[in-house]
């Protein structure tokens, strides 16, 4: 074995992948034609384990019980044996944005995934050892797919898991955030804001008080810091003095410990809303948190 047997197979493993380009592209313009969003992509389940199955791969459908998420799996041993050698998952992600569709590129995480699994393959035909997976992993811009696979048991055979993600410029080192989503409603009562604004207690005072504390918090706060998010619910008429709000905010941190502090300080301002407009508080500490990702530091 040497530098030149490795450089071989790896002009082997594009050259399969190269074969297949005019499909891939078909399979993301596909995908990308047709956004789904969390947890709803049955198309793109459906065309990619297709897919998968025809090119010799053994596939799971709907797999551990997750609707949209699937495992093809190509091994030189049975999939009824444990595995000798080592296992490599290449995950897939597919789901959209709400409204923007495909704007992260989740159609060309596909096809890269699918690519590099017909790569892996190609190579443990040619050398006659190894196994690979290709994972279907729904949910990533809401939901948690990925937890709920890991949580499931999905990678407890898996020696190694890769992913490519598109840019607009090569990163090799990538930082990924820990991050934690929190939900929050404000409840006040309702009252004519023209009428008898004195019996009202606004709800959408409460929500936009505690925005602009957030929003006053991010000066002081580290730079590997972030804190973003949205107004989803402010009332529904401006002569009624709203007795709900809501908001969903994405706090996150360089690590888990970090982020803890941040979630505290950002809670706070929430809080301080409350008290001060003399609104109730409900929340939502969302049970899917996620770590950083240390890039071969």
């Amino acid at each position: 074995h040497n530098m030149d047997d490795d450089n071989a197979l790896k002009e082997f493993a594009g050259s399969a992948i190269d074969a297949c380009l005019y499909e891939l592209t078909s399979l993301s313009l596909k995908i990308h034609a047709r956004p789904e969003l969390a947890y709803e992509e049955v198309y793109a389940h459906d065309i990619l384990a297709d897919y998968l199955e025809v090119k010799g791969f053994e596939v799971s459908r709907s797999y551990l019980g997750l609707q949209t998420s699937f495992c093809a799996r190509y091994s030189s041993s049975p999939s009824t044996t444990p595995a000798t050698t080592p296992t490599i998952a290449i995950l897939c992600e597919y789901d959209a944005l709400p409204g923007i569709g495909h704007a992260c590129g989740h159609n060309l995480i596909a096809v890269a995934g699918i690519a590099a699994g017909l790569g892996l393959k190609a190579a443990i035909e040619k050398i006659g050892k190894g196994s690979v997976l290709v994972l279907g992993t729904p949910a990533e811009e809401a939901g948690g797919g990925k937890i709920d696979l890991i949580r499931l048991g999905a990678f407890q055979q898996v020696d190694a898991a890769l992913m490519v993600h598109p840019s607009q410029h090569h990163c090799v080192y990538p930082r990924v955030l820990a991050m934690q989503e929190l939900k929050v409603e404000f409840h006040g009562r309702n009252s004519h804001a023209s009428a008898a604004p004195w019996d009202g207690v606004n709800a959408l005072d409460a929500v936009v008080a505690a925005y602009t504390s957030i929003s006053n918090l991010r000066q002081h706060i580290k730079m590997t810091d972030r804190i973003h998010g949205v107004i989803t619910d402010g009332g529904v008429k401006p002569n009624i003095i709203p007795s709900h709000s809501s908001a969903y905010y994405y706090i996150r941190s360089r690590n888990p410990k970090d982020l803890k502090l941040l979630q505290e300080r950002v809670f706070k301002c929430f809080q301080a809303a409350a008290l001060a407009t003399g609104c109730t508080m409900t929340h939502e500490w969302v049970d899917k948190p996620y770590w950083d990702v240390a890039t071969n530091t």
